[in-house]
């Protein structure tokens, strides 16, 4: 799991304190040190805020809370993959990567 983030972004701040007391791994791209992964991130979700998180197969752009956000990664590695069927009870925006 990739989370692409500002080191200045309270939300990505909260993401991250969060994931780490669930213990869940990701590995974390700051996007302001890294330059070349903002089009990156920005091809894969047509998207340019953050966080956003890479998991599974699809790439979460938005959602209502870091909580939820955390549920919804969750499931996902849970499921392994999210399909049309398996992903009604996401609460976040996503694309599927790939397409």
């Amino acid at each position: 799991m990739k989370i692409y983030s500002k080191s200045f972004c309270p939300y990505c701040q909260r993401l991250i304190t969060l994931l780490d007391v669930e213990s869940i791994s990701y590995e974390l791209i700051d996007i302001v040190e890294s330059p070349g992964q903002t089009a990156l991130m920005q091809a894969l979700s047509g998207n340019s805020g953050v966080p956003q998180v890479a998991v599974g197969n699809v790439i979460i752009y938005d959602y209502g809370t870091e909580e939820t956000l955390v549920d919804d990664i969750r499931k996902i590695l849970s499921r392994g993959t999210v399909t049309e069927s398996n992903s009604s009870d996401l609460t976040s925006q996503f694309v599927f990567l790939g397409k």
